[in-house]
């Protein structure tokens, strides 16, 4: 069960979790060699120099995800948590001036929502005398990002350009999150009740400042693109409030702490990868392939909160993603779009971490789209799947076990390590006018 989480954004752990852009969303993200609509400021700013297109706007909708953590249950059972947002994507704006472009653009990186509670229902022995237990996991999120920024295009040739974006990224998180257990007695031995709830509650803001090359060689042989960018948090806000309440430990001690808080509050800010981007695209008479691969390098920024031994950033390891996209060519206005691509998990599970909680799930995306034109407007819609499953590590819990020096949650063998499984579910739409 979970008692507390470091937190970054609404999923620290992937940096695939929302795609922007109708266009390159067809195309699973593979789209730092293509860039031809105004989405190109996020993805390749190189891009902004060979096209046309002074305006565009996308909208990702109805975003679904669960999580299933594995037997952390007493008895057995999963912890299921659940979430759903509308979310809006991209719109931006560009002019030029010969081989000059320059452009603005507003994307909503995460806007997501989660009212999730789980629990468990059965009965055990305890001292030889049956009792009737409830566990439960109660999770509240609310969690914003948003990225503003410019980009700068030169055409150095009819076949290279060169570009680059400086965007500024504000997030916003707030996290209610409790544990516990209600422990009840038979009616004939008194029927009384006892337990104990562990609360936390998060609230943090960070400012971040990103700045991204980009480099694009377009030919009827093969396209390629290149990038690079980085994320540079320079203003964090980070508070945490803890209550945790534990009547059951006076029935083995009536001398003993049954309840305690804790305030804390950090500066630290979290260290964000640098990212490398290499694309490769080629366009036939009705196909066009495109591959991409992503790479971020690891991050070692393990920090502590004041008043708990609980990390408020994280160590991140190093990501590969991979992505691939196919556009097939219906009629001259209309065309259909599969693509496949990976989400692979940066969490680093350390068991020499004592109150570690972590996710490391890895996963796979599938993308469909279709698009076609309404009043001499081109619009794109459809949707991706993505689905994993890996490990997680939740010993925070074991921290509530020491401010008391009782064991409230699950025994187990395997360090506080479960199995986990991740499914998001997301309807996009995009028009370019």
């Amino acid at each position: 069960m979970i008692f507390a989480s470091s937190a970054v954004h609404a999923d620290q752990y992937h940096y695939g979790n929302l795609l922007v852009g109708g266009k390159a969303i067809g195309f699973g993200g593979a789209y730092a060699s293509i860039a031809d609509d105004l989405s190109a400021m996020h993805y390749n700013p190189a891009g902004l120099a060979f096209q046309k297109a002074t305006k565009s706007a996308s909208v990702n909708t109805l975003a679904f995800e669960d999580t299933e953590f594995l037997g952390v249950f007493t008895d057995g059972s999963d912890l299921k948590r659940s979430s759903f947002s509308v979310v809006p994507g991209f719109i931006g704006l560009s002019s030029q001036n010969n081989k000059l472009s320059y452009g603005t653009f507003f994307t909503v990186l995460d806007f997501s929502q989660e009212r999730s509670t789980s629990e468990a229902t059965y009965t055990m022995e305890i001292q030889q005398i049956p009792q009737d237990v409830v566990e439960f996991v109660d999770y509240d999120l609310d969690s914003a990002g948003y990225k503003i920024g410019g980009s700068l295009a030169y055409e150095l040739s009819d076949s290279l350009s060169v570009g680059f974006t400086l965007s500024f990224i504000y997030k916003d998180l707030i996290t209610s999150q409790g544990s516990g257990g209600i422990y009840t007695l038979p009616a004939e031995y008194g029927g009384t009740s006892t337990g104990f709830n562990a609360r936390q509650r998060i609230t943090e803001e960070q400012y971040l400042v990103e700045p991204t090359l980009g480099l694009l060689w377009k030919s009827n042989l093969i396209n390629i693109g290149l990038t690079y960018s980085h994320q540079i948090s320079f203003h964090r806000e980070f508070e945490s409030s803890s209550r945790i309440t534990a009547p059951m430990v006076l029935a083995m001690n009536p001398y003993a702490t049954s309840a305690t808080m804790f305030l804390s509050t950090s500066n630290n800010k979290q260290k964000y990868p640098h990212q490398f981007s290499l694309g490769v695209s080629k366009e036939f008479e009705r196909v066009t392939l495109s591959a991409q691969v992503d790479y971020y390098t690891s991050v070692d920024d393990l920090s502590y909160q004041e008043a708990i031994p609980l990390a408020d950033t994280l160590n991140l390891q190093t990501v590969t993603n991979y992505s691939v996209g196919l556009e097939f060519k219906l009629t001259a206005d209309s065309a259909v779009q599969v693509a496949f691509f990976t989400d692979n998990s940066n969490g680093d599970i350390d068991t020499n971490e004592a109150y570690q909680r972590v996710e490391d799930i890895d996963i796979n995306g599938v993308s469909i789209a279709y698009k076609s034109k309404v009043y001499d407007y081109p619009y794109r819609v459809g949707f991706y799947v993505k689905e994993g499953s890996g490990n997680v590590r939740y010993s925070d819990v074991r921290f509530v076990e020491s401010v008391f020096g009782f064991p409230l949650y699950p025994p187990n063998d395997t360090q506080d390590i479960s199995r986990a499984k991740k499914h998001a579910f997301v309807l996009f739409a995009s028009m370019d006018f």
